[in-house]
């Protein structure tokens, strides 16, 4: 059961030393929520797989028919917390702008059916796409499909598909909330945006879409970024690292806790 969850986590907590979290935000979590001791956190950010990487999307474009014109891509569970509908709201903004540009929501889940009617009542129409469920081995293909990547999500522990996306060489417009801001340098690999502001949302959405020497730029730096800070070989050898500290701690009898 699920108030169990806190329970178990507690008690798994006391009887560690040291506890390790993929971000600032989740660590504040932990210390805020279970009450842990900060200096026994850890925050190692996940790694970004290397396959994701720039590359050809041709085959997405054809099976969505969306062209040869500008694509925005949300790609994750369509959740309460994905706060997709101020993405639809931002997406009227900028189809009043941008008639030739296509929001592209791969994904699928239980707010899709909802979703749909409030892309109808929007008068969106075809500006909106909706692919479904992709599989894993899709998504890189999907990405390449792309010229940036949103995500509005008002929680997210880390943010692994913005970190793909980025590391597809895409610009990114990311809510406020949760890790993303730890993910995304606003102003040079993208924009971090106040999760309620469809308004905010649109605007930079289309900065990106009428600036293609801009998006290039964002996306290298965002490449780059990912290559320097988010791999799984700086991740796994850094847990290494604290496992290695733990057991020299513990040969000498000292404890964090």
């Amino acid at each position: 059961p699920s108030w169990l969850n806190p329970v178990i986590e507690r008690r798994v907590i006391e009887g560690s030393e040291r506890v390790i979290t993929v971000s600032e935000f989740s660590r504040r979590q932990l210390v805020e929520t279970l009450g842990v001791n900060p200096d026994r956190i850890e925050v190692v950010p996940n790694g970004i797989d290397a396959r994701f990487a720039p590359g050809a999307g041709d085959h997405a474009r054809r099976l969505h028919g969306l062209g040869d014109g500008p694509v925005a891509l949300f790609l994750g569970g369509l959740k309460p917390r994905k706060n997709l509908p101020v993405l639809l709201d931002a997406w009227r903004e900028v189809a009043r702008a941008r008639a030739d540009a296509r929001l592209l929501i791969a994904g699928g889940g239980p707010l899709e059916a909802g979703l749909r009617r409030r892309v109808t009542a929007l008068g969106l129409g075809d500006r909106v796409v909706f692919a479904g469920r992709i599989a894993e081995a899709e998504k890189v293909g999907y990405y390449n499909a792309a010229d940036l990547f949103v995500s509005p999500s008002s929680l997210e522990g880390f943010g692994f598909t913005v970190g793909e996306a980025m590391s597809c060489g895409l610009p990114v417009v990311v809510s406020d909330r949760g890790a993303l801001p730890e993910l995304v340098v606003h102003g040079q690999g993208g924009f971090v945006c106040r999760h309620t502001d469809a308004g905010e949302l649109a605007r930079r959405i289309l900065l990106l879409l009428g600036d293609a020497e801009l998006r290039r730029r964002f996306g290298r730096f965002n490449r780059e970024r990912v290559d320097r800070h988010f791999r799984w070989e700086r991740a796994s050898r850094r847990v290494w690292d604290i496992y290695q500290e733990v057991l020299a701690d513990w040969k000498r009898g000292v404890s964090p806790r």
